[in-house]
């Protein structure tokens, strides 16, 4: 049965949002046929919208099409000759009568006490008054939502907050806040059909999709996090028995959003993100991030700067602005309590300036220039995995080397014993043992190099003052878990052939194997396709790119599909990763649709139709796409290339204007054809990407 149709015993139950690509119905009234509906007649890309408004708008288009003389044969072509502009002003009615409904509905659909609850939006540039995302209309409210939230898990207040900013919540009943109570797991994912009194949607979904939800969904995640951190303050660190694994993974965020001169914060959903250390330290929902726009961000007399100077509050609970890249905004949680229009501090939690000496002491780093110290919060904010503890006792810090020219020859490269590097191979699971890896350990940042002639069993580093030593701790801070924890950014690893940007070289290859098949006739045997299967497998890297969205938050240290551009040291004020992308994100573009099964990349959709029988010559579809795929893998490479880490010669073995360079597998290949695992010769060095002529 198609979707959006029903047997005519039971009644028309249309849906006003069907699935993307899929053939629309409208029904008939006097006839009982379907009629086919065109793709634009439907179109609309607020997913916020329809995902709030599906069950009411349902009813509302039942009673517009069962009423509505134009849904007969014959006026048919008039309804399809509409302009968009009218479908377009039609739908604002309905869905603005259905919000009218809804609004009604939430006012008197029980006989319970509700909780009025409210969203602000700010004119005023100079003033320090709280913004409030998700309050409170009067003292009362905020009493009795007191007593009721201390049963609710995070997730279901911030979804409930996420509904006030949206504007699409006025009220709270009790009765639905006690259908609520539980772990986040269990009640966050109902909380807006609770709230808006509206029936879930039933979805049937395969197993084969069940990866995806589960790969984004951060509630069980959430409950694990919030369940350590309630048990030891720093299981979320890693190395805890009450946390497998690591917290910090769970990301809160919004957006800013100017109308007229009228800002408004509109929280996004929660969702799954790579993980750092002040989200391990302090827990993941005591952070916020909110979004501007880059055009908002560029614009004139925007106010922005004032505005973030302003507490901002949810449900009491005061968020302040710490650190600012671009167009991402950190706010952390004070223990500040917002209530009857006044902020007071409550016993549990930080202040604003605790939390930020803590981090970076002033009196111990009062030399810093005032921008260093303010970008030095990006070091807790890298994306990074908690590896070994190492205590003050097994670190030392050790001199740069300087030439007589003044020029650092160890900037940022520290030494790690063998033990340090075998302790990683065996915590990680690694293929072989990393010689070199990038990492942060409290103030310090930069790569360590396992040292040849080191001994002892135990794991001991040497950091190179002062290129790696960016905050000054006190004896007591630096013991901490959450600093002498090792943070693991990315380990070493050689990549060939390189990828070469067209400013280096200009070298078509690897589309031979994926127009074998076109080079001669009879080449549609299954032994053909076998092989045409395996040459697109291998050009786009199905299961390496697999593996990469299974590898939630991780993919940038375990080496998974990352660009070698992004393999480059991060300077201090550089921006956070993944934060954009987690913020925007609407839905993910590498799984398989829900409803078809049809895969979402070309690659993945050729292979698929090539599993089922289908061949190039006889299916002009699988052809096209074929076409698509050999035209984007026209791609500039060098085979005698390769990518890696750059470390300095601590030893002095090296002459001027020679390197060493050897892998752990034999991977480089030889102009006669032979491959091996160490370069001879003369070789062009450069730093990808180039930027000034030193590169």
């Amino acid at each position: 049965m198609p979707t959006g149709s029903s047997n005519s015993t039971t009644g028309f139950q249309p849906s006003l949002r069907p699935p993307s690509g899929k053939s629309h119905l409208s029904m008939d009234t006097e006839n009982g046929r379907e009629l086919p509906r065109q793709d634009s007649e439907l179109e609309d890309e607020d997913e916020e919208l329809w995902s709030s408004f599906d069950s009411d708008m349902t009813r509302s288009s039942q009673t517009l099409i069962s009423s509505s003389p134009r849904n007969t044969p014959g006026n048919y072509t008039e309804m399809r000759s509409e302009s968009a502009e009218t479908r377009l002003l039609k739908r604002k009615y309905i869905v603005e009568d259905s919000e009218s409904s809804s609004v009604k509905k939430l006012k008197t659909r029980k006989g319970t006490t509700a909780i009025n609850v409210c969203t602000s939006a700010s004119r005023s540039e100079g003033t320090a008054a709280p913004f409030i995302i998700a309050g409170f209309k009067n003292t009362k409210d905020q009493d009795i939502w007191n007593s009721v939230s201390r049963h609710l898990s995070s997730g279901v207040t911030w979804e409930i907050a996420r509904l006030v900013s949206m504007g699409r919540a006025t009220h709270v009943f009790l009765e639905d806040l006690e259908e609520l109570k539980g772990c986040n797991t269990d009640a966050a994912p109902r909380t807006i059909h609770t709230i808006l009194d509206e029936k879930a949607r039933e979805i049937s979904i395969d197993v084969a999709f069940a990866a995806e939800r589960e790969s984004h969904c951060p509630w069980s995640e959430l409950d694990l996090e919030e369940a350590a951190i309630g048990a030891n303050p720093n299981a979320a660190l890693g190395n805890s028995q009450y946390l497998k694994g690591y917290g910090g993974k769970v990301c809160f965020a919004g957006r800013v959003e100017i109308d007229q001169g009228i800002k408004t914060v509109m929280l996004d959903r929660c969702s799954l993100a790579s993980s750092c250390r002040l989200c391990r330290r302090y827990g993941s929902s005591n952070f916020l991030r909110l979004k501007v726009s880059l055009k908002t961000l560029h614009s004139a007399n925007t106010g922005l700067k004032e505005f973030f100077r302003r507490p901002f509050v949810i449900w009491g609970s005061v968020f302040r602005a710490f650190y600012a890249k671009e167009g991402t905004v950190f706010l952390f949680k004070t223990r500040e309590m917002y209530k009857n229009g006044t902020i007071s501090e409550s016993t549990s939690g930080l202040t604003l300036f605790e939390f930020l000496n803590e981090f970076n002491p002033l009196k111990l780093n009062s030399n810093q220039p005032l921008c260093k110290w303010g970008s030095r919060f990006a070091l807790g904010l890298s994306n990074s995995v908690p590896g070994p503890v190492i205590g003050p006792a097994d670190v030392v810090e050790i001199d740069d080397i300087v030439s007589p020219t003044q020029s650092n020859m160890t900037d940022g490269c520290g030494i790690s014993n063998l033990a340090f590097n075998l302790k990683l191979h065996k915590d990680f699971n690694l293929d072989s043992t990393p010689c070199a890896v990038q990492i942060r350990h409290g103030g310090r940042k930069g790569m360590l190099l396992v040292s040849p002639d080191s001994s002892g069993d135990k794991p001991k580093v040497a950091f190179r003052k002062p290129s790696q030593v960016k905050i000054e701790y006190s004896e007591e801070a630096q013991a901490h878990p959450a600093n002498a924890t090792v943070d693991i950014l990315r380990f070493s690893r050689t990549k060939t052939p390189a990828r070469i940007s067209p400013e280096d070289a200009y070298i078509a290859q690897g589309v031979d194997e994926l127009l074998s098949w076109a080079k001669e006739g009879g080449k549609d045997k299954p032994e053909d396709m076998v092989l045409l299967w395996s040459a697109v497998e291998k050009s786009e890297g199905v299961y390496f790119a697999r593996r990469v969205r299974e590898a939630e938050g991780e993919a940038r240290f375990r080496g998974l599909g990352e660009r070698f551009a992004d393999t480059q040291e991060e300077d201090d004020d550089e921006e956070p990763d993944s934060f954009d992308k987690v913020i925007h994100e609407r839905s993910s573009a590498w799984w398989p649709d829900y409803i078809s099964g049809c895969p979402s990349s070309l690659a993945e959709t050729v292979m698929a139709l090539l599993d089922a029988g289908f061949t190039p010559q006889s299916l002009p579809v699988l052809r096209d796409k074929l076409k698509q795929i050999v035209r984007t893998k026209i791609k500039y490479r060098s085979e005698q290339s390769a990518s890696a880490f750059v470390v300095p010669d601590f030893y002095e073995v090296l002459e001027e204007n020679e390197i060493h360079f050897k892998s752990s597998r034999r991977e480089f290949q030889t102009s006669g054809g032979l491959e091996t695992d160490i370069v001879i010769g003369e070789v062009l060095v450069g730093s990808y990407s180039a930027h000034i002529n030193s590169d």
